[in-house]
Protein backbone atom coordinates (compact mmCIF):
# COMPACT_ATOMS: atom_id res chain seq x y z
CA UNK A 1 0.00 0.00 0.00
CA UNK A 2 1.47 3.79 -1.17
CA UNK A 3 0.54 6.96 0.79
CA UNK A 4 0.76 9.96 -1.96
CA UNK A 5 1.35 13.00 -1.00
CA UNK A 6 1.67 15.25 -4.46
CA UNK A 7 1.70 13.89 -7.71
CA UNK A 8 1.78 16.69 -10.00
CA UNK A 9 2.49 14.87 -13.53
CA UNK A 10 -0.66 12.54 -12.82
CA UNK A 11 -4.06 13.71 -14.45
CA UNK A 12 -6.36 12.65 -12.25
CA UNK A 13 -5.54 10.25 -9.53
CA UNK A 14 -6.27 10.42 -5.66
CA UNK A 15 -3.81 12.69 -3.81
CA UNK A 16 -3.16 14.76 -0.44
CA UNK A 17 -2.03 17.98 0.24
CA UNK A 18 -1.06 18.71 3.91
CA UNK A 19 -1.70 21.88 5.77
CA UNK A 20 -1.81 24.42 4.66
CA UNK A 21 -1.01 23.77 0.84
CA UNK A 22 1.56 24.82 -0.93
CA UNK A 23 2.95 28.23 -0.86
CA UNK A 24 2.73 30.67 -3.75
CA UNK A 25 3.77 34.08 -3.32
CA UNK A 26 2.66 36.93 -5.34
CA UNK A 27 2.46 40.71 -5.73
CA UNK A 28 -0.34 42.33 -8.06
CA UNK A 29 0.79 45.57 -6.66
CA UNK A 30 2.92 48.21 -5.08
CA UNK A 31 3.66 47.00 -1.40
CA UNK A 32 4.97 43.98 0.06
CA UNK A 33 4.41 40.53 -1.16
CA UNK A 34 1.65 38.27 -0.48
CA UNK A 35 1.33 34.54 -0.35
CA UNK A 36 -1.41 32.46 -0.77
CA UNK A 37 -1.58 28.61 -0.55
CA UNK A 38 -2.48 25.73 -2.93
CA UNK A 39 -4.51 23.10 -1.94
CA UNK A 40 -5.38 21.56 -5.41
CA UNK A 41 -4.51 22.94 -9.16
CA UNK A 42 -5.63 22.27 -12.38
CA UNK A 43 -3.29 19.73 -13.16
CA UNK A 44 -3.62 17.58 -10.11
CA UNK A 45 -7.97 17.43 -10.87
CA UNK A 46 -8.11 16.93 -14.46
CA UNK A 47 -9.28 20.33 -14.41
CA UNK A 48 -12.05 20.28 -12.55
CA UNK A 49 -11.31 22.33 -9.73
CA UNK A 50 -8.58 24.55 -8.16
CA UNK A 51 -8.69 24.99 -4.44
CA UNK A 52 -6.62 27.75 -2.76
CA UNK A 53 -6.20 28.72 1.17
CA UNK A 54 -6.00 32.65 1.70
CA UNK A 55 -5.51 34.72 4.64
CA UNK A 56 -6.31 38.06 4.59
CA UNK A 57 -5.14 41.26 7.16
CA UNK A 58 -8.03 43.62 9.01
CA UNK A 59 -9.48 45.44 6.13
CA UNK A 60 -7.92 44.28 3.23
CA UNK A 61 -9.57 44.34 -0.18
CA UNK A 62 -9.59 41.74 -3.24
CA UNK A 63 -9.89 45.22 -5.39
CA UNK A 64 -12.70 44.52 -8.14
CA UNK A 65 -12.30 42.68 -10.74
CA UNK A 66 -14.18 39.19 -13.02
CA UNK A 67 -13.35 36.54 -13.86
CA UNK A 68 -14.59 35.60 -17.44
CA UNK A 69 -13.69 31.83 -17.13
CA UNK A 70 -14.14 30.48 -13.55
CA UNK A 71 -17.28 30.39 -11.23
CA UNK A 72 -15.97 30.98 -7.71
CA UNK A 73 -17.01 29.77 -4.40
CA UNK A 74 -15.60 30.83 -0.70
CA UNK A 75 -16.12 29.38 2.50
CA UNK A 76 -14.95 31.20 5.72
CA UNK A 77 -12.77 29.73 8.24
CA UNK A 78 -12.00 32.77 10.06
CA UNK A 79 -13.14 36.20 10.85
CA UNK A 80 -15.78 38.02 8.96
CA UNK A 81 -15.65 38.95 5.32
CA UNK A 82 -18.02 41.06 2.78
CA UNK A 83 -18.74 40.54 -0.94
CA UNK A 84 -19.23 42.81 -3.34
CA UNK A 85 -21.10 41.84 -6.29
CA UNK A 86 -22.34 45.30 -8.23
CA UNK A 87 -23.57 43.39 -11.15
CA UNK A 88 -26.34 41.66 -9.23
CA UNK A 89 -27.17 44.24 -7.25
CA UNK A 90 -25.78 42.17 -4.21
CA UNK A 91 -23.58 42.36 -0.86
CA UNK A 92 -22.85 39.36 1.55
CA UNK A 93 -21.72 39.72 5.05
CA UNK A 94 -19.99 35.79 5.89
CA UNK A 95 -18.56 34.67 8.75
CA UNK A 96 -16.90 31.22 9.91
CA UNK A 97 -18.74 28.30 8.73
CA UNK A 98 -20.22 29.67 5.78
CA UNK A 99 -19.97 29.63 2.33
CA UNK A 100 -20.46 32.13 -0.71
CA UNK A 101 -21.29 31.47 -3.59
CA UNK A 102 -20.31 34.29 -6.86
CA UNK A 103 -20.99 33.30 -10.36
CA UNK A 104 -18.93 33.12 -13.31
CA UNK A 105 -19.01 36.56 -16.05
CA UNK A 106 -19.96 39.44 -13.12
CA UNK A 107 -17.77 41.93 -11.61
CA UNK A 108 -17.03 41.31 -7.24
CA UNK A 109 -14.60 42.01 -4.37
CA UNK A 110 -13.93 41.35 -1.04
CA UNK A 111 -12.96 42.86 2.16
CA UNK A 112 -12.10 41.33 5.19
CA UNK A 113 -13.32 42.22 8.61
CA UNK A 114 -11.69 44.16 11.67
CA UNK A 115 -10.02 40.86 12.20
CA UNK A 116 -7.57 38.50 10.64
CA UNK A 117 -9.50 35.95 7.68
CA UNK A 118 -8.59 32.47 6.65
CA UNK A 119 -11.04 31.66 3.54
CA UNK A 120 -11.06 28.89 0.91
CA UNK A 121 -11.41 29.56 -2.52
CA UNK A 122 -12.67 27.07 -4.74
CA UNK A 123 -12.69 27.98 -8.81
CA UNK A 124 -14.74 25.95 -11.10
CA UNK A 125 -13.14 24.71 -13.51
CA UNK A 126 -10.01 24.73 -13.01
CA UNK A 127 -7.82 26.63 -15.05
CA UNK A 128 -3.94 28.17 -15.48
CA UNK A 129 -5.23 30.84 -13.56
CA UNK A 130 -3.64 29.50 -10.60
CA UNK A 131 -0.73 29.18 -10.27
CA UNK A 132 0.48 30.69 -13.21
CA UNK A 133 -0.98 34.28 -13.27
CA UNK A 134 0.12 34.60 -9.69
CA UNK A 135 3.92 33.52 -10.66
CA UNK A 136 3.83 35.54 -13.92
CA UNK A 137 2.87 38.85 -11.72
CA UNK A 138 5.77 37.51 -9.00
CA UNK A 139 8.10 38.56 -11.25
CA UNK A 140 7.15 41.69 -12.96
CA UNK A 141 7.87 45.76 -11.63
CA UNK A 142 4.02 47.03 -10.31
CA UNK A 143 5.42 50.24 -9.05
CA UNK A 144 3.97 52.52 -11.76
CA UNK A 145 0.64 53.22 -13.28
CA UNK A 146 1.34 52.09 -16.39
CA UNK A 147 3.01 48.79 -15.43
CA UNK A 148 -0.22 48.24 -13.45
CA UNK A 149 -1.96 48.64 -16.83
CA UNK A 150 0.35 46.48 -18.58
CA UNK A 151 -0.76 43.78 -15.62
CA UNK A 152 -4.46 44.17 -16.05
CA UNK A 153 -4.28 43.52 -19.73
CA UNK A 154 -2.43 40.20 -19.53
CA UNK A 155 -4.96 39.55 -17.09
CA UNK A 156 -7.43 39.53 -19.30
CA UNK A 157 -5.55 38.89 -22.52
CA UNK A 158 -4.16 35.64 -20.99
CA UNK A 159 -6.21 34.23 -17.83
CA UNK A 160 -9.59 36.21 -18.86
CA UNK A 161 -9.84 38.09 -15.47
CA UNK A 162 -10.65 42.06 -15.67
CA UNK A 163 -9.11 43.69 -12.75
CA UNK A 164 -10.96 47.05 -12.68
CA UNK A 165 -9.58 50.12 -11.46
CA UNK A 166 -10.82 53.16 -9.31
CA UNK A 167 -13.60 53.93 -11.82
CA UNK A 168 -15.13 50.62 -11.09
CA UNK A 169 -16.51 47.77 -13.53
CA UNK A 170 -19.34 48.95 -16.49
CA UNK A 171 -22.59 48.33 -15.89
CA UNK A 172 -23.94 44.54 -16.40
CA UNK A 173 -25.35 43.85 -19.90
CA UNK A 174 -27.04 40.72 -18.51
CA UNK A 175 -30.89 41.20 -18.43
CA UNK A 176 -32.24 42.67 -15.16
CA UNK A 177 -34.23 38.93 -14.70
CA UNK A 178 -30.23 36.97 -15.04
CA UNK A 179 -29.36 39.22 -12.00
CA UNK A 180 -28.74 38.83 -8.43
CA UNK A 181 -29.53 36.47 -6.06
CA UNK A 182 -33.10 34.37 -5.99
CA UNK A 183 -34.13 35.58 -2.47
CA UNK A 184 -33.66 39.33 -1.32
CA UNK A 185 -31.60 37.59 1.72
CA UNK A 186 -29.45 36.21 -0.78
CA UNK A 187 -29.98 32.47 0.89
CA UNK A 188 -29.33 28.73 0.37
CA UNK A 189 -32.38 27.20 -0.59
CA UNK A 190 -33.05 23.48 -0.34
CA UNK A 191 -34.72 21.37 -3.04
CA UNK A 192 -38.31 21.41 -1.75
CA UNK A 193 -38.07 25.08 -1.71
CA UNK A 194 -36.92 26.30 -5.24
CA UNK A 195 -37.64 23.92 -8.53
CA UNK A 196 -35.52 26.81 -10.98
CA UNK A 197 -32.41 25.69 -12.24
CA UNK A 198 -29.89 29.36 -11.80
CA UNK A 199 -26.63 30.07 -11.42
CA UNK A 200 -26.96 32.89 -8.74
CA UNK A 201 -25.50 34.74 -5.60
CA UNK A 202 -26.00 33.21 -2.37
CA UNK A 203 -24.79 32.31 1.27
CA UNK A 204 -25.14 29.22 3.32
CA UNK A 205 -26.67 28.99 6.69
CA UNK A 206 -23.88 27.47 9.43
CA UNK A 207 -26.77 27.00 11.68
CA UNK A 208 -29.04 24.91 9.83
CA UNK A 209 -27.99 20.70 10.91
CA UNK A 210 -29.36 17.57 10.16
CA UNK A 211 -28.51 14.32 11.64
CA UNK A 212 -27.76 11.23 9.71
CA UNK A 213 -28.12 7.68 10.77
CA UNK A 214 -27.29 4.50 8.05
CA UNK A 215 -28.36 1.02 9.90
CA UNK A 216 -25.03 -1.54 9.59
CA UNK A 217 -23.04 0.95 11.77
CA UNK A 218 -22.15 2.90 8.12
CA UNK A 219 -23.29 5.83 9.33
CA UNK A 220 -24.59 7.00 13.22
CA UNK A 221 -25.26 10.50 14.81
CA UNK A 222 -23.85 12.15 11.82
CA UNK A 223 -24.06 15.69 11.70
CA UNK A 224 -24.83 17.34 8.40
CA UNK A 225 -24.68 20.80 7.06
CA UNK A 226 -25.57 21.74 3.11
CA UNK A 227 -23.40 24.84 1.86
CA UNK A 228 -24.04 24.63 -2.07
CA UNK A 229 -27.09 22.89 -4.04
CA UNK A 230 -26.67 21.92 -7.80
CA UNK A 231 -29.94 23.79 -8.42
CA UNK A 232 -28.45 27.31 -7.44
CA UNK A 233 -24.85 26.68 -9.19
CA UNK A 234 -26.21 25.96 -12.83
CA UNK A 235 -25.45 22.52 -11.59
CA UNK A 236 -21.19 22.88 -11.42
CA UNK A 237 -20.79 22.76 -7.96
CA UNK A 238 -21.91 21.44 -4.40
CA UNK A 239 -20.74 21.38 -0.96
CA UNK A 240 -22.20 19.59 1.99
CA UNK A 241 -19.81 19.25 5.87
CA UNK A 242 -20.17 16.50 7.85
CA UNK A 243 -18.87 15.74 11.60
CA UNK A 244 -18.78 12.69 12.98
CA UNK A 245 -18.43 12.51 16.81
CA UNK A 246 -16.28 8.78 16.78
CA UNK A 247 -15.05 6.75 15.01
CA UNK A 248 -17.15 5.54 12.00
CA UNK A 249 -16.68 4.45 8.20
CA UNK A 250 -18.35 4.86 4.99
CA UNK A 251 -18.19 1.44 3.18
CA UNK A 252 -17.23 0.29 -0.42
CA UNK A 253 -18.23 2.26 -3.29
CA UNK A 254 -18.20 4.11 -6.42
CA UNK A 255 -18.91 7.79 -7.80
CA UNK A 256 -19.65 7.63 -11.65
CA UNK A 257 -21.07 11.03 -11.62
CA UNK A 258 -18.72 13.50 -10.18
CA UNK A 259 -15.44 14.01 -8.40
CA UNK A 260 -14.98 14.70 -4.31
CA UNK A 261 -12.60 17.07 -2.70
CA UNK A 262 -12.02 16.54 1.06
CA UNK A 263 -10.87 19.59 3.24
CA UNK A 264 -10.81 18.39 6.71
CA UNK A 265 -11.65 20.91 9.22
CA UNK A 266 -11.42 18.92 12.37
CA UNK A 267 -9.93 14.96 13.40
CA UNK A 268 -8.73 12.82 11.38
CA UNK A 269 -9.88 11.06 7.87
CA UNK A 270 -8.46 8.54 5.95
CA UNK A 271 -9.68 7.42 2.42
CA UNK A 272 -8.63 4.14 0.87
CA UNK A 273 -8.74 4.52 -2.71
CA UNK A 274 -8.53 1.56 -5.63
CA UNK A 275 -6.47 2.63 -8.53
CA UNK A 276 -5.22 0.99 -11.12
CA UNK A 277 -1.37 0.31 -9.74
CA UNK A 278 -3.32 -0.77 -6.34
CA UNK A 279 -5.15 0.61 -3.08
CA UNK A 280 -3.93 4.32 -2.15
CA UNK A 281 -4.09 5.64 1.58
CA UNK A 282 -4.55 9.49 2.68
CA UNK A 283 -4.87 10.16 5.76
CA UNK A 284 -6.17 13.46 6.64
CA UNK A 285 -5.09 16.23 9.48
CA UNK A 286 -6.67 19.63 9.88
CA UNK A 287 -6.10 21.90 6.99
CA UNK A 288 -4.97 18.75 4.44
CA UNK A 289 -6.76 18.34 1.30
CA UNK A 290 -8.04 15.25 -0.28
CA UNK A 291 -9.04 14.30 -3.67
CA UNK A 292 -11.34 11.50 -5.07
CA UNK A 293 -11.97 10.54 -8.29
CA UNK A 294 -15.17 9.48 -10.14
CA UNK A 295 -15.22 5.92 -11.01
CA UNK A 296 -12.61 4.45 -8.73
CA UNK A 297 -13.96 2.32 -5.62
CA UNK A 298 -13.23 3.88 -2.49
CA UNK A 299 -14.37 4.13 1.24
CA UNK A 300 -13.59 6.57 3.91
CA UNK A 301 -12.29 5.49 7.69
CA UNK A 302 -13.05 8.19 10.13
CA UNK A 303 -10.30 7.13 12.37
CA UNK A 304 -9.93 9.94 14.67
CA UNK A 305 -10.62 8.83 18.13
CA UNK A 306 -12.93 12.07 18.50
CA UNK A 307 -14.33 11.62 15.18
CA UNK A 308 -13.38 14.59 12.56
CA UNK A 309 -15.54 17.42 10.75
CA UNK A 310 -15.12 17.18 6.49
CA UNK A 311 -15.86 20.33 3.62
CA UNK A 312 -16.47 17.92 1.21
CA UNK A 313 -17.09 19.16 -2.31
CA UNK A 314 -18.83 17.75 -5.26
CA UNK A 315 -17.77 18.82 -8.79
CA UNK A 316 -19.97 18.61 -11.18
CA UNK A 317 -22.74 19.51 -8.65
CA UNK A 318 -26.23 18.47 -9.56
CA UNK A 319 -25.82 14.77 -9.87
CA UNK A 320 -27.98 13.61 -7.30
CA UNK A 321 -25.17 12.83 -5.02
CA UNK A 322 -26.20 15.41 -2.30
CA UNK A 323 -29.91 14.55 -2.56
CA UNK A 324 -28.78 11.05 -1.25
CA UNK A 325 -27.80 12.55 1.57
CA UNK A 326 -30.61 14.71 1.74
CA UNK A 327 -32.90 11.53 1.48
CA UNK A 328 -31.00 10.28 4.23
CA UNK A 329 -31.36 12.84 6.57
CA UNK A 330 -34.27 14.65 5.84
CA UNK A 331 -36.31 11.71 4.60
CA UNK A 332 -34.66 8.79 6.86
CA UNK A 333 -33.64 6.91 4.43
CA UNK A 334 -31.20 3.78 5.20
CA UNK A 335 -32.34 4.14 8.82
CA UNK A 336 -33.40 0.32 8.87
CA UNK A 337 -31.63 -2.48 6.97
CA UNK A 338 -32.16 -5.42 9.15
CA UNK A 339 -33.37 -7.59 5.83
CA UNK A 340 -31.02 -8.09 2.98
CA UNK A 341 -34.21 -7.07 0.88
CA UNK A 342 -34.10 -3.63 2.58
CA UNK A 343 -30.32 -3.31 1.39
CA UNK A 344 -31.19 -4.22 -1.64
CA UNK A 345 -33.65 -1.74 -1.79
CA UNK A 346 -31.60 1.02 -0.30
CA UNK A 347 -28.80 0.17 -2.48
CA UNK A 348 -30.95 0.50 -5.32
CA UNK A 349 -32.60 4.01 -4.42
CA UNK A 350 -29.04 5.56 -4.04
CA UNK A 351 -27.84 4.08 -7.47
CA UNK A 352 -31.43 6.09 -9.05
CA UNK A 353 -30.51 8.77 -7.06
CA UNK A 354 -27.19 9.58 -7.01
CA UNK A 355 -25.29 7.24 -9.50
CA UNK A 356 -23.57 5.77 -6.70
CA UNK A 357 -23.02 1.81 -6.12
CA UNK A 358 -22.18 0.03 -3.29
CA UNK A 359 -19.51 -2.97 -4.16
CA UNK A 360 -21.09 -6.28 -3.58
CA UNK A 361 -19.22 -8.43 -1.01
CA UNK A 362 -15.90 -9.42 -1.73
CA UNK A 363 -15.26 -6.74 -4.54
CA UNK A 364 -12.64 -4.60 -2.76
CA UNK A 365 -9.37 -5.73 -2.73
CA UNK A 366 -8.23 -5.40 0.45
CA UNK A 367 -9.48 -5.55 4.15
CA UNK A 368 -12.33 -3.20 5.39
CA UNK A 369 -12.36 -2.55 8.81
CA UNK A 370 -14.95 -2.20 11.83
CA UNK A 371 -15.04 1.15 13.24
CA UNK A 372 -12.39 2.31 14.46
CA UNK A 373 -10.18 -0.23 14.03
CA UNK A 374 -6.69 0.10 11.52
CA UNK A 375 -6.97 -1.54 8.32
CA UNK A 376 -4.24 -4.16 7.86
CA UNK A 377 -1.33 -2.90 5.85
CA UNK A 378 -0.87 -5.68 2.78
CA UNK A 379 2.15 -7.70 2.41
Amino acid sequence: MTTTEHRPAVTNGAFRTPAPGRKLEYKIGPGAEKAMYVLADASQTNRRLTVTLHELEPGEESGMHMHTLEDEGFFVLEGNVTFFMPHDDCVIQAGPGEFVWHPVGRAHSFTAGDKPVKILQYLVPGTELVPGFFQEAAELELDTPEQMTALAEKSFRDYGVRIYGPDGPPPSTRTAAARGPVTPDARLLMPDESDRMVNAPFKSDASAKYTMNIDRNMMTDVELKFHAWGHQTGDLFEMIEVAWTKPDIVYPHVHTLEEEGFYVLEGEFTLYVSEPDGITKQVGHPGDFIWGPRDLPHFYHITGAQGARVLTCLVPGGSGFIKYFYGIAVEGRGSDLSTDEKFAEFAEWSAKTSGQFFLPPGEWPGDIPAPGVPVAEPS
